[in-house]
């Protein structure tokens, strides 16, 4: 990951909302804090604070003003009260998980649901059949999903290695394995990256403890300035994993089930409604020209 870089924290940030308003401020980059009237002096060093900030930020993998995981931790609390606690009753099995992932890639998560039933009536859950279907058989069924002829042969392909490495499809020994060493062994498989190493863990039974990071959450995070807007998949997981060094594997699945949530409903990928947002406060996105309601 990118190495952070320390800019000047100057005077804008002792300056209520109205007042970095009037200094021609962005109200939403820094929170309130107890006002300090602005002299001649602390104005123009504010504008010139303003400029460093608008012109390092896209290059800058994550946000330096703040302590990150305080931040993480105000935008989860502020999440919760929007969306509410997001927990499940159950799991899948690591292999059907990791299935359900390989097949869901660019896909609704409705589609692919339906996509994955399909799949696991016809097999009847014996995976390995998969296998000897033939890849036009397959991908019939794949059919609503994103690139189905695609993904129908690099399945089979992806399940030929699990058997070739484990002795069986089955991915219920990466339970053995810390979640380092298990997400390396999964993205060793031609066609698994890190979204479906990491849903494959912390999504399944094993409930290991990793952070699932889609478009959704990628945006958002990006948006909200988290991680920079330059940063990979892995570079997002590198971030967050660093922050939330205190969550479990539950109130990481949750974390990304409301990012998910918010980047679907509000802060989407043609536009995003800033004015309705639980994170618009402090979301760096308001600054942003043609964010709906931007400061």
């Amino acid at each position: 990951m990118a190495t952070r870089v320390a800019l000047p924290v100057l005077y804008t940030r002792h300056f209520n909302s109205a007042q970095r308003g009037a200094l021609g401020a962005p109200a939403a980059i820094w929170p309130d804090h107890p006002v300090r009237f602005a002299t001649a002096t602390q104005r123009i060093v504010s504008a010139i604070d303003n400029v460093l900030v608008l012109f390092f930020t896209p290059f800058m993998p994550t946000r330096h003003l703040f302590d990150r995981r305080a931040e993480l931790d105000q935008l989860r609390r502020r999440l919760t009260a929007r969306f509410g606690p997001i927990r499940d009753t159950r799991r899948d099995n690591p292999t059907g998980q990791f299935i359900h992932a390989f097949i869901g890639s660019r896909t609704r998560d409705e589609v692919s649901s339906r996509v994955y039933q399909r799949l696991l009536q016809s097999c009847g859950g014996r995976w390995e059949e998969i296998i000897e279907t033939p890849a036009t058989e397959l991908a019939a069924i794949l059919a609503e999903v994103t690139f189905a002829d695609q993904k129908a042969p690099n399945l089979k392909t992806a399940l030929r290695n699990i058997r070739a490495r484990a002795g069986a499809v089955d991915l219920e020994f990466l339970a053995d394995l810390e979640v380092e060493p298990a997400l390396f062994w999964l993205e060793q498989i031609h066609g698994v990256g890190r979204k479906i190493a990491a849903t494959t863990l912390n999504f399944s039974s094993l409930r290991m403890r990793c952070f699932v990071v889609d478009t959704h959450v990628w945006r958002v995070l990006r948006r909200f300035g988290l991680v920079g807007e330059q940063a990979e998949a892995e570079d997002v997981y590198d971030a967050v994993m660093e922050m939330a060094d205190d969550l479990n594997a539950d109130d990481l699945y949750e974390l990304h089930w409301q990012l998910k949530t918010l980047g679907q409903t509000g802060c989407r990928h043609a536009q995003c409604v800033c004015t309705s947002c639980c994170l618009s406060e402090l979301c760096m996105k308001r600054i942003e020209p043609g964010a709906k309601g931007a400061a």
